[in-house]
């Protein structure tokens, strides 16, 4: 299940609806970074999971311009490992395309991290296996 977050209000849905075009899929990443960063204001949030992770990659197919897809799909990837540490300039980079103005992210948000990596990615470290020389 994921939230969707409106100030207090919250709603809880079984999965993000996948991307039908590139508007969406820059949503989707934005609602996902919500979840990680801090900010004056905020529009929705979409709980990070490798499935909504997954989800948001399979929608960045959509975006037409290479330099953005390319982008996005290497931020995206970086989350999907357990690394969050680009959520500020990833929230940004989306905020930014979706001509967003107040909301911009300032930091990240640790302790959200840290929930999300205990659920979700705590034996992301235990899965790295070293390739033989």
């Amino acid at each position: 299940a994921y939230e969707i977050r409106y100030s207090d209000w919250v709603q809880t849905c079984a999965l993000p609806i996948s991307p039908n075009n590139s508007k969406e899929a820059l949503d989707l990443i934005h609602s996902l970074a919500n979840t990680i960063i801090k900010a004056q204001h905020k529009w929705g949030s979409t709980e990070i999971t490798p499935k909504t992770i997954e989800i948001a990659l399979k929608g960045v197919e959509l975006i037409d311009d290479e330099y953005h897809r390319l982008y996005l799909r290497n931020g995206l990837k970086k989350w999907s490992e357990g690394d969050f540490s680009n959520g500020v300039e990833l929230h940004n980079y989306v905020w930014d395309r979706l001509d967003g103005s107040i909301g911009i992210a300032e930091e990240l948000d640790e302790l959200m991290i840290d929930k999300i990596m205990n659920e979700h990615f705590k034996n992301k470290v235990n899965d790295k296996v070293e390739m033989p020389q």
